[in-house]
């Protein structure tokens, strides 16, 4: 009888700790880039109609994206700040629409450039490229970006 509780017990804590490793084995994954960092609108606009695209396209991509990247776990290790930003993103089927920095600037001032050039490729562009061009506007009806400091609005997908 003991033996059979003992085999037990020692099934059920393999169990678990297989199970663990594969999460955090899960979340330490590479994303992958399977297209090249669009430089203009028309480029992006093709990755985001490219369902194939491995670009986020939700909050649960977006968290697995900073998962995936060692400078961004790092960043977004503050208790809340994760939850902070992800709060702030709307997306369609294509992708981002538009989402806030502010909290990011907030908690790194001197940072936020490195910051946002780590997580703008994941939306499929460069935050020096069109992460200039779309900075400083929110999407705030369907195809319209207003002036609002510390957003991105990803014009052709509000």
């Amino acid at each position: 009888m003991k033996t059979t509780q003992l085999r037990k017990s020692t099934l059920v804590a393999c169990i678990i700790f297989l199970f663990s490793s594969m999460i955090i084995t899960a979340q330490k994954q590479e994303w992958v880039f399977n297209y090249k960092i669009a430089n203009t609108a028309e480029e992006l606009s093709k990755i985001m109609d490219n369902p194939e695209a491995n670009i986020v396209r939700s909050v649960a991509d977006f968290k697995q994206y900073v998962q995936s990247n060692p400078k961004l776990r790092k960043v977004f290790a503050k208790k809340g700040l994760l939850k902070a930003v992800a709060s702030t993103m709307k997306f369609n089927k294509r992708g981002l629409k538009t989402f806030s920095y502010k909290s990011l600037k907030e908690v790194y001032p001197d940072r936020i450039k490195d910051i946002l050039s780590e997580i703008t490729p994941g939306f499929g562009f460069g935050s020096e490229t069109l992460g200039v061009d779309y900075d400083g506007y929110a999407c705030v009806a369907k195809g319209t970006c207003e002036t609002e400091y510390n957003s991105i609005c990803i014009g052709d997908n509000c």
